[in-house]
């Protein structure tokens, strides 16, 4: 029993650090925005114990979206920096603001670190948004099509894909009129 109080007051003598866990996660307020729409990203940094800072970077695509404000946040051209004193909060949100410019898909990912008394953690997340052009209808279909010679067979139609032309032996161009 002497022995074992022993063991147990040393060990009770010293403090073991558990290190804090960090993680980050990402919330789009659109992941299907059309073109100049406004999209929010907002990154949410937590952890296991109180935070004394947070720095990251926000990469995404900058021929789809463009960034135009966030807190303590700025950059542009592909990349946001983000840092800020956080004041001893398990948890901190930050919100940036981008515009969507391009249709197309772009990736959003963070990676960075958030900062406690006792670790510095690493945190990474990442998203996608896809980008659609309203202006474009989708409609590739001609609304007329005419030759210079020949003829056209079989008659025009929009749903028509192919066309065969005939022409004489003596002609020696053919052009073609197509109006979307």
């Amino acid at each position: 029993i002497t022995v074992l109080t022993a063991i147990a007051l040393i060990c009770s003598c010293f403090m073991f650090n558990a290190s804090a866990a960090s993680s980050a996660t990402i919330a789009l307020s659109s992941k299907s925005p059309k073109v100049n729409d406004s999209v929010t990203v907002t990154v949410t940094v937590k952890s296991d114990s109180p935070m004394y800072s947070t720095e990251f970077n926000v990469n995404y695509n900058q021929n789809i979206l463009k960034f135009q404000s966030g807190d303590n946040a700025n950059g542009g051209a592909g990349v946001v920096k983000v840092a800020s004193g956080v004041s001893g909060a398990t948890s901190q949100s930050y919100s940036l603001k981008f515009t969507a410019i391009s249709a197309g898909s772009s990736a959003i990912s963070v990676s960075g670190g958030a900062y406690t008394e006792n670790s510095d953690d690493n945190i990474s997340a990442s998203t996608s948004v896809s980008v659609t052009d309203t202006s474009k209808s989708g409609n590739a279909n001609l609304s007329s099509l005419r030759v210079g010679a020949g003829t056209l067979s079989p008659s025009f139609s929009p749903d028509v894909t192919e066309y065969t032309v005939n022409v004489k032996s003596t002609d020696t161009q053919c052009l073609v009129y197509a109006v979307a």
